[in-house]
């Protein structure tokens, strides 16, 4: 949906679509598969990601005339 929605109408860029499936997909190995083990450096490095993720968000509804 994120891809669809605003990196095919290039609002955004393709990693950071990228950066969110592979925080959705970890979110989903620790939630569903016992004996999971997310290291420190893999939780530290989507945790960066978001950061990110969440001001390029910000910027691209402001360039479509959102108030943030």
């Amino acid at each position: 949906m994120l891809g669809l929605e605003f990196v095919n109408k290039n609002l955004l860029e393709s990693t950071y679509s990228e950066a969110f499936q592979y925080a959705f997909t970890l979110r989903n190995e620790a939630d569903y598969t016992p004996d999971t083990d997310i290291s420190r450096e893999r939780a530290e490095d989507v945790i960066l990601s978001a950061e990110s993720f969440l001001e390029r968000i910000k910027r691209a509804l402001i360039e479509l005339g959102w108030k943030v």
